[in-house]
């Protein structure tokens, strides 16, 4: 079993408190839709891994910037990928 966009969307409702999130290999089961979710629900986030995430693009980072402004540790291995 792996984490989705819907259990994605279940921890922005039920954790808004929620600081720091590991979503390190989810493969191809998270998208940028649950990375917004997450910008939507989850304000006070500090720290992400999504080392391993191939489907996250710079949409999803985007909405992560715009929704998520005490993030201050972003985890990835996609490195320039992400940026082009």
């Amino acid at each position: 079993m792996s984490l989705t966009d819907a259990g994605l969307r279940d921890i922005a409702k039920w954790c808004p408190q929620l600081q720091s999130l590991n979503i390190e290999r989810c493969g191809r089961s998270v998208t940028d839709a649950g990375l917004a979710a997450i910008a939507k629900g989850c304000k006070q986030l500090e720290e992400l891994n999504i080392n391993r995430c191939y489907l996250i693009t710079n949409v999803g980072l985007v909405a992560l910037a715009q929704g998520c402004h005490q993030l201050i540790t972003l985890i990835s291995d996609r490195g320039r990928r992400l940026l082009e």
